[in-house]
């Protein structure tokens, strides 16, 4: 299992297209991908859960959303979904 934190900020007004593009890049991949603010869970895969995950983030600050990874191609999910919300900043 890999994971990656990043400072994201999303926010109530979270774009449905970004949420669709975030979903296609998850499904390119075998792995596992999950998302998680807090207790907050979102399936990468799940264009609802992505959304409901992003209506919880604290609005126009850097929310940390831990991405993880697991599976026979985790490494590379992992740095797709990264690169994916490359609006964040990498912390830790």
């Amino acid at each position: 299992m890999k994971i990656q934190r990043l400072n994201v900020n999303w926010d109530k007004q979270f774009p449905m297209r970004a949420a669709v593009q975030l979903v296609r890049v998850a499904r390119r991949f075998r792995s596992r991908i999950l998302l998680r603010f807090g207790a907050e869970v979102a399936d990468a895969r799940s264009v609802l859960s992505v959304i409901i995950l992003a209506s919880s983030l604290t609005s126009g600050l850097g929310s940390p959303v831990d991405i993880e990874a697991s599976g026979d191609d985790e490494q590379e999910a992992l740095q797709a979904v990264t690169e994916q919300l490359d609006g964040g900043t990498k912390v830790g």
